[in-house]
């Protein structure tokens, strides 16, 4: 029976010259590196440089170069090409936009049941022709904004606060104690469509859900705020035929402004003074 020293002579043996030069020229080597230059935590440019190695085989990084976009371009089709090939995505029609932080699709106008948790009557629901709506996820927040019409919004598409309860001025929805998705990605729109669809609305969260003046109370006269509470909602003649595109209030974006400004790191970093 063989000793484990003598297993340790015959490894030995196995490893000859040829094969530990062969084995060294397979190591992994450092060759070129990346700087990232900020200003104020800001991107400035990011420069690439060779790495050589020095008498003691350490790594000695030279003389950069500015990146040009193409070479940003070049960089990400390789990094893109290391990902494992997972099966081919079909989108659905809905979607509008996404990139590896946010979701964004398209709900069409549709008839289905609203939930409304009001002050007076407790729960109600109410047949409701649901305006359409665009929806958008990021870091598992969701966003809503509402447009005109019924076609499929485009990138020019103008945009107008939701007009329905739980969302900010901003667009964010005050989801509240709803279950929300794990992830924003295609594959949980319909988890994140339910949570829009599924919600007992409870208020609304700014004066201008909708444009000053086109509500009216039940005495007939304009109100220039809506109700604290969902109450607003129960009008049956809006709510059976839909808010009028007249009373949408402009939320001063078309679909691609709003887009650049929910996907740039400005925003995301909660820095809102632009």
């Amino acid at each position: 029976m063989p000793t484990s020293r003598s297993k340790s002579r015959s490894l030995l043996i196995d490893v000859d010259h040829r094969s530990a030069l062969r084995h060294r020229a397979d190591e992994i080597k450092t060759t070129h590196a990346l700087f990232f230059h900020t200003i104020r935590d800001k991107l400035a440019l990011v420069t690439a440089h060779t790495v050589t190695p020095d008498h003691r085989d350490a790594p000695v990084v030279g003389p950069g170069r500015t990146l040009t976009h193409q070479d940003e371009v070049e960089i990400i089709r390789i990094l893109s090409g290391r990902r494992p090939q997972g099966p081919i995505a079909v989108y659905p029609d809905s979607l509008l936009f996404r990139d590896e932080e946010v979701v964004c699709w398209w709900l069409p106008p549709t008839r289905r049941a609203m939930h409304l948790m009001t002050h007076n009557g407790g729960l109600q629901h109410v047949d409701a022709q649901w305006p359409s709506l665009v929806a958008l996820v990021r870091n598992r927040e969701l966003f809503l904004a509402a447009v005109a019409g019924t076609n499929r919004p485009t990138g020019n598409t103008a945009l107008f606060h939701a007009p329905i309860g739980n969302v900010d001025g901003m667009g964010r929805v005050c989801t509240g104690s709803a279950r929300l998705p794990l992830a924003g990605d295609v594959a949980d729109i319909d988890g994140w469509s339910s949570v829009v669809f599924d919600t007992a609305f409870t208020h609304v969260n700014h004066n201008g859900t909708l444009k000053a003046g086109s509500s009216k109370s039940k005495k007939g006269k304009r109100s220039e705020k809506l109700h604290a509470d969902a109450e607003f909602w129960m009008d049956k003649t809006i709510y059976g035929n839909g808010i009028p595109d007249d009373w949408l209030n402009p939320l001063c974006a078309n679909l691609g402004n709003w887009l650049n400004y929910m996907t740039s790191r400005h925003e995301q970093t909660g820095d809102r003074r632009r």
